[in-house]
Formats: C-alpha cells, structure tokens, sequence
C-alpha cells in the first residue's frame, strides 16, 4: 500500500493495522458472514481476532478514510483508475477493455504480482464469450478510445500479462 494512503488511514486510527481495517472493510460489506484472511504469525492471528471481536460498524469518518485510501492506492497502478475510466465502452475479444486493464493494473500493486486472482479475469472472461483456451493465442484486435486515440499496445501489454501469468 502506497505510503500516503497509510498515513490517511493511520491519521483516523493509528493503532489499527492495515490487515484490520481490510478484516472491518469486509466486515461491513452485505451478506458477509465469514472473513478468511491469510496470517503468517501470531500476532497476525491476535490483531485479526481482535479486530473481528471488537468490529462495530465504521463511521463516516472511517468510510471516507478508506474510500481516499482505496483512491490513492488505484491511482499508485500503472494505468491509473482515472485512465481506464476513460476506456468503459470499448471492448477486446468481447471483454470490457476497462476491466483488463484493471485486472492487469491490480495485479502490478500487488505484493507479488504473479499470485492474484485478478491473474485469471482474462482468461476466464474470454472463455466465457468466445468460449475458446486464450492461451492458444487470440487475433491481435486494434482499440480505439473514444478520443481517437489507438490504445491497443497498452492492451496488448495487460493482455500478454495477463495470459503468462494466469493459473
């Protein structure tokens, strides 16, 4: 997580950790009964029990930390949120152009960018519309954003990505 989008979350609650204020996004989400999270250590353990235990609904305050928070991290990605918003409408193989882009784009602000499930939006997306294995490679398409501008390289980029690295 960018430093600027700790420091927002830290100036509402400085002694929650980053994993707690996921545990209480999550907790706060509809229909949500369980949260599995992945700890390494004890202490892992303990702050993620004792952030479930204590868990109340977030205030305001909170929300809009973790809104400006979650802001910042999308914009810390190689093709900034603000980007791909402008590409929402335009299709590749079928597939929302946006939503490989920030498929790809969430993958690289990863801390291990190789292991995420974002890894395999592609692939299951393509299987699903042309109901083809993507890995056998796909017809290069050209795309055009709305302004004119031909935006297939940063595509074919994401795209390429996204196939070496799904599982």
């Amino acid at each position: 997580m960018p430093e600027e989008a700790e420091a927002v979350l830290k100036a509402v609650h400085p002694d929650w950790s980053i994993a707690s204020w996921s545990v209480r996004f999550c907790l706060e989400k509809e229909d949500v009964i369980t949260v599995l999270s992945g700890m390494s250590t004890l202490e892992q353990v303990l702050d993620n029990t004792k952030t479930s235990d204590e868990a109340q609904p977030l205030n305001d305050a909170e929300k809009e930390a973790l809104a400006e928070a979650m802001r910042i991290y999308r914009e810390s990605a190689p093709i900034r949120q603000s980007e791909i918003d402008k590409y929402k409408g335009l299709v590749y193989h079928g597939v929302p152009v946006s939503a490989i882009l920030q498929a790809y784009s969430i993958c690289q602000i990863q801390p291990d960018p190789g292991f995420s499930d974002d890894n395999n939006y592609l692939k299951n997306a393509i299987a699903e519309v042309e109901h083809v294995d993507f890995h056998n490679g796909l017809e290069k398409q050209t795309v055009i954003a709305p302004d004119g501008t031909d935006i297939t390289e940063i595509v074919e980029k994401a795209v390429t990505w996204l196939t070496e690295h799904s599982f």
